[in-house]
């Protein structure tokens, strides 16, 4: 079931990046699932990241990889 989360032009044109990744047609369905996914994973990325910096907020070694 399509919720308005996005609209049917960027669902199209996720399609349109995704659908040589796919032997089956892609739906518009299957879009809002690509986006959503997509979305959930740069949040965590965000998330580590930001745990990351909060870490390197404490004095450590120079070889522990915080800048």
């Amino acid at each position: 079931m399509l919720m308005a989360k996005y609209s049917v032009e960027y669902l199209q044109k996720t399609i349109r990046l995704f659908q040589p990744h796919s032997e089956a047609p892609l739906t518009l369905e299957d879009a809002q699932q690509l986006a959503d996914n997509a979305l959930e994973l740069f949040e965590y990325l965000l998330e580590l990241k930001q745990k990351r910096e909060g870490d390197c907020q404490k004095p450590q070694q120079p070889k522990d990889g915080c800048s």
